[in-house]
């Protein structure tokens, strides 16, 4: 063969052909020389412009050194999008190779030479990052000559691609543990230490440390495995030159050599002294810098838990567990070094880090987790057969990288039919339990910053939580202690066996100095004031104990010197630390040029994520905007540098999620601080510079783009654009039943259409659709801005229908916020101009509003007959839509103490159940029935069952109004069942959710439930507290203020306070009798009854309980609640006999103390 390059470079004959790169015998016409081509294959090409530069930066170094032992690199020729390497042609064997060539000392001379030519390459800040047997070449005889060749090409080979391409187990056979990308850890000079060990355990024995079947078997062994002491494997090893091999193959850096320069050292005092088994290793060892990485002190315990879970996900059933913890409290460096241990035996890893940028990105982080399973051929075409058509659709929408699979199977398409979320929900399981099934390692995921989770992400992790059990699987997660979220896990943990929350508390003093010794390296004597000041300077938190000893390095309060850290006390007084972060991070933007910070601050303006790619992209066109003229060489070159000052300075990490080329701050206030470089003109300027960059760069994915276009063009004044992307993004959005980022988007184009002067039909429209999906996500208060400027925008321009669709959602919003009146009056204006449209399609929806209006107004009969006539429309036209209506009559019921009437509308819901389809409508349903059970004490058990299935289907749906509806029949429930501890806790729970949500129909209820658990674990005094606090307030909640009124008699009758219960009986008896409501009226004629026995007026008595049996003749499944109120004014007896048994005790007590007295004297 004979293909000339570049003119110059000609290939005469192959001499290595592989998965990864060529070697061939070549000729330089020029210099008249034979040399060797290397041509790449490369694996890196999405990053390609950072692996040359890398390389070549690398290369011009390696090209100026003279060493004997290094592979000379004479040129590098890019052509055709092909990479050739020229070196100096050298005809020896590999090392590998070459190993039986040579005695045992003549081994230990090549050893020593060779660690020698590390210790130079690392002095000139070169990592070889692929050392291994065949990257060292060998020629001669006693005294041979060796060279170590392929500097650098581990830029251009990903190591997660090479999985991909089924590479030679081989290839990972040298790799350090760090090298994996399993672990949040840099590669270094240490990790060509590593990869040495291996090479010459292999030089010596004729065998590597770890061997096995696959790739992931070697991986696992190099992360977990401790290898058999070389002199085991080959008699004429001295054990002290197994004690350096072994020591060069510790899987944690820090416990490794150094430096090659002390291993040669080593290698020396062996070859020397062959007999000298106890010398110690590494002597002088010495550490100039700080050590970040440094292991983990005083979180032993949460270790134990953390490897006592994984356990049980492996011994019973899958296991879920959050870590929570303050700021800089260590959570995510916690589950980091987890890992490392979980290592010992087989596990897949998967991280993901969600980040503030992608909090509207629906199922961000199992969109990444699905193509992680796709990358490693965990998911094959044969999956298909768990699913059916529906599932495969949806979860092809949700998830792109599944689309090339499905299309293998060949089967049929179907019509993705509505409100299908579960749908998805439940592919993703069975996604799950098949992966799970078909492999033996477990799975362990970790979600970091969970706060910033998607609510999608966050819904399907509850799901899977319930349902996917399966052995195997372990799921972690991290958040911060403030974070709102908190109590929906927490209630999570509470009532589920398999999901936990760790909490992580701050270092103790002992422990932050033992910390800060390991950083360090050393022993470091702290007097005692300063000790403690540090540790009131930090509060215990590892992240602020590392910016501490950084500041200290940065003020020189601590030196470096002779090979030893020094603290001088005396310069303690003028120390400066601060914990502030923007204070802490413009420190470390302190040590950047200008033009650095631009390059960090364009960074940020992509997002806390970004790539090199498109970072170099933005370059380029901001220079060309700007005119300076500036090459796309010297962008590249300039942001390299950039991201690795970045990364020493603790503001920039390698995004190992995503893959090479791709970083992120790792602070989400430092996005904010580097923004503040420019100002809102020219961020703007810069943002459509990035949208216009991402459309170029990737216009065959736009597709995939839509919510990072939508996010920059929203920083611009753009409308057009703004409004294409966030159509696009919020219809995505609705596509993946993502309500609450569909909202986001459909508020940016609200807010573009309010600055208008006139809007169209199908933009009024998107206010209808927009206000109640923020309604269904809870999002109420903030509804009334677009509606109202919704109707401004089309008053008096005879669009009746969406005129009327305001006004609707306008009065549910004042219903919601439980202005009843405002809501009567808004719907009754949907409904006059319901008669100026042809049809009566939404006049059956307005008498229901206005029914359940009258209900909570407790208008009961007014209620009933409105319901009446939407049930009677809902029969003629068999619309499920409206099959709440009999739920409403039947509450109806239940308060006017109508039994019988309840019970058969119970029992025809019961019936729907087997028919109705409709998610969101099955919600309510179940919530309906279970106010039925709980109320008439009938069947509690299945009120709560009931619930559960609602909240579940509220949950799937992302609706906050019916799962908020879902309490108000699981309370009652666990009343009804006595199961007060139970219920005071949930409500408690409940109450704290109300706090920040914007529902205020019915939250009195609540409350007063609240009031009923407290007086049921015997809590009278809290009980009368909330009570009061309620009882006081104006326009409170009927239903809520006769429960209390209950309450606060209760605890009067406890006290032996008569008359002031009998005002509260009275006035009891007055509100219920007045509306009808002889569901809570019972209560207070039976208590009344027992007052009068109390006080001695029996004949009163006995004509309340002739009153009584009277309603019961008429009202006979009243029964059931007069025996309740039998049971909890008992209850209150036994409380006023223990109190008055006290009381007589003080008296006894006080008396016999007296009459001793009296003796004394």
């Amino acid at each position: 063969m004979s293909v000339l390059i570049q003119q110059r470079y000609r290939i005469k004959a192959v001499i290595h052909q592989g998965l990864l790169n060529s070697v061939y015998l070549g000729q330089d016409e020029k210099e008249g020389i034979e040399v060797a081509i290397k041509k790449l294959s490369l694996t890196n090409t999405q990053n390609f412009a950072e692996a040359i530069l890398r390389y070549k930066q690398e290369a011009e170094i390696i090209k100026c050194l003279e060493h004997p032992n290094i592979l000379k690199l004479y040129d590098l020729v890019e052509e055709r999008q092909e990479v050739f390497l020229i070196m100096e042609y050298f005809p020896g064997k590999n090392l590998k190779q070459a190993a039986g060539d040579y005695t045992y000392k003549e081994k230990l001379i090549i050893a020593k030479k060779l660690s020698e030519t590390l210790s130079y390459i690392h002095a000139q800040h070169i990592i070889h990052r692929d050392l291994k047997a065949h990257n060292i070449l060998i020629s001669g005889g006693n005294n041979p000559e060796v060279k170590i060749i392929d500097f650098g090409l581990a830029f251009f080979i990903d190591v997660e691609k090479k999985l991909q391409i089924n590479c030679s187990v081989g290839s990972f056979t040298y790799i350090a543990p760090e090298q994996t990308g399993l672990f949040q850890r840099g590669v270094d000079h240490r990790s060509d230490l590593y990869s040495f060990g291996v090479t010459l355990y292999e030089f010596f024995t004729g065998q590597l440390p770890f061997e096995g079947k696959d790739i992931g078997e070697i991986i696992h062994k190099h992360l977990a495995a401790q290898p058999k002491p070389p002199q085991e494997l080959n008699g004429e090893i001295s054990g002290s030159l197994g004690r350096v091999i072994l020591k060069l193959l510790r899987k944690e850096p820090d416990e490794r050599y150094q430096n090659a320069r002390l291993l040669a050292r080593d290698l020396e005092k062996v070859w020397l002294f062959p007999e000298d088994q106890t010398f110690s290793l590494a002597q002088e060892e010495e550490r100039a810098q700080i050590n970040y990485q440094t292991k983990l002190v005083g979180r032993n315990k949460e270790l134990a838990f953390l490897a006592l879970t994984k356990h049980l996900s492996q011994s019973e059933a899958a296991q879920y567990l959050i870590v929570r913890g303050e700021s800089g409290a260590g959570k995510s460096k916690l589950i980091q070094v987890f890992k490392e241990s979980a290592a010992v035996e087989k596990t897949d890893f998967f991280e993901y880090k969600c980040a503030e940028t992608e909090k509207n990105l629906p199922f961000a982080p199992f969109m990444a987790l699905i193509k992680h399973f796709v990358a490693r051929n965990l998911l094959k075409s044969d999956f298909i057969e768990v699913l059916n058509t529906e599932e495969r659709d949806i979860l092809s929408q949700a998830f792109p990288s599944l689309k090339d699979i499905f299309l293998e199977s060949n089967q049929p398409w179907a019509t993705l039919p509505k409100q299908q979320k579960s749908l998805l929900f439940d592919g993703v399981v069975k996604i799950f339990q098949k992966i799970s099934e078909s492999r033996d390692e477990m799975l362990l995921v970790f979600f970091d910053d969970i706060h910033w989770l998607d609510m999608e992400s966050l819904q399907l992790l509850l799901h899977l939580s319930a349902h996917f059990r399966l052995k195997g699987f372990y799921w972690l997660g991290a958040i911060r202690e403030e974070d709102q979220q908190n109590l929906m896990y927490q209630s999570l943990a509470k009532n589920s066996r398999n999901f936990k929350i760790l909490e992580l508390s701050p270092l103790s003093e002992e422990e932050m100095l033992l910390f800060m010794q390991r950083m360090l390296g050393q022993i470091l004597e702290w007097p005692l004031d300063i000790l403690r000041d540090c540790y009131q300077k930090t509060l215990g938190k590892p992240l602020n104990i590392q910016e501490l000893l950084k500041q200290l390095s940065d003020q020189r309060i601590i030196t470096h010197s002779e090979s030893q850290w020094k603290l001088l006390p005396e310069r303690w007084s003028s120390f400066i630390y601060s914990l502030d972060a923007s204070q802490m991070l413009f420190s470390r933007l302190s040590f950047f040029e200008p033009e650095e910070r631009q390059l960090l601050a364009l960074a940020a303006i992509i997002g806390t994520d970004f790539n090199l790619v498109l970072l170099q992209q933005l370059f380029v066109e901001q220079a060309k905007e700007d005119q300076n003229g500036l090459s796309a060489l010297w962008g590249i070159e300039k942001i390299v540098k950039m991201i690795d000052k970045g990364k020493e300075q603790h503001l920039i990490k390698v995004n190992l999620s995503q893959g090479r080329g791709f970083y992120s701050f790792v602070h989400d206030r430092i996005k904010d601080v580097l923004l503040k470089e420019f100002s809102k003109r020219e961020r703007s300027k810069l943002h459509l510079i990035c949208a216009r960059t991402i459309e170029t760069v990737y216009k065959n994915q736009l597709e995939d783009k839509v919510y990072p276009l939508a996010y920059h063009y929203n920083q611009t004044d753009q409308i057009q654009k703004k409004v294409f992307y966030n159509t696009k993004a919020y219809e995505r959005a609705l596509t993946l039943f993502s309500l609450s980022e569909s909202v986001y988007y459909m508020k940016k184009l609200a807010h573009i259409y309010l600055e208008r002067k006139g809007i169209s039909h199908s933009q009024a429209r998107l206010f209808v659709t927009l206000t109640r999906n923020m309604h269904i996500i809870g999002e109420i208060q903030e509804s009334f801005h677009f509606l109202k400027g919704g109707l401004e925008k089309i008053q008096g321009r005879g669009w009746f229908e969406e005129e009327l669709l305001l006004n609707y959602q306008l009065g549910n919003t004042f219903y919601f916020l439980y202005d009843l009146d405002n809501a009567q009056q808004c719907y009754e204006n949907a409904l006059s101009l319901s008669g100026k449209l042809e049809g009566t399609t939404y006049i059956p929806y307005i008498y229901q509003a206005l029914g359940t209006v009258e209900f909570f107004r407790y208008h009961l009969d007014e209620a009933i007959l409105l319901f009446d006539r939407v049930i009677e429309t809902a029969l003629q036209e068999n619309l499920q839509e409206l099959l709440p209506n009999y739920g409403y009559r039947m509450w109806s019921y239940l308060n006017q103490g109508e039994f019988e009437k309840a019970k058969i509308d119970c029992e025809y819901l019961e019936s729907t159940l087997s028919w109705a389809d409709n998610p969101l409508i099955l919600a309510q349903i179940y919530q309906q029935i279970s106010v039925y059970y709980s109320f008439t004490s009938q069947n509690p058990k299945k009120a709560i069952r009931y619930t559960e299935l609602s909240q579940e289907l509220s949950r799937k749906a992302d609706n906050q109004l019916y799962l908020y509806g879902s309490f108000f029949g699981r309370l009652p429930a666990l009343l009804a069942e006595r199961r007060y501890s139970e219920g005071l806790q949930e409500a408690k729970d409940i109450t704290q959710m109300l706090e920040k949500s914007q529902i205020r129909i019915g939250h009195e209820l609540i409350y007063a439930y609240l009031a009923e658990c407290y007086l049921g674990c015997g809590y009278f005094e809290k009980a009368n507290e909330i009570a009061l606090s309620f009882l006081e307030k104006e326009n409170c909640h009927l239903g809520a203020y006769l429960i209390l009124l209950k309450v606060r008699a209760l605890y009067l009758y406890a006290d032996s306070k008569w008359e002031q219960c009998r005002r509260v009986i009275g006035q009891g008896r007055k509100l219920s009798g007045a509306k009808g409501i002889d569901f809570l009226g019972m209560f207070f004629r039976e208590m009344s009854a027992w007052l009068f026995e109390k006080t001695g007026d029996k004949e009163e008595a006995q004509k309340e309980r002739e009153s009584t049996r009277e309603l019961l003749t008429r009202k006979k499944g009243l029964v059931s609640l007069l025996r309740q109120s039998e049971q909890e004014i008992w209850f209150a007896e036994k409380e006023l006999r223990q109190r008055q048994l006290s009381e007589n005790y003080v008296v006894t007590a006080s008396m016999i103390k007296e009459n001793l007295r009296t003796e004394n004297i």
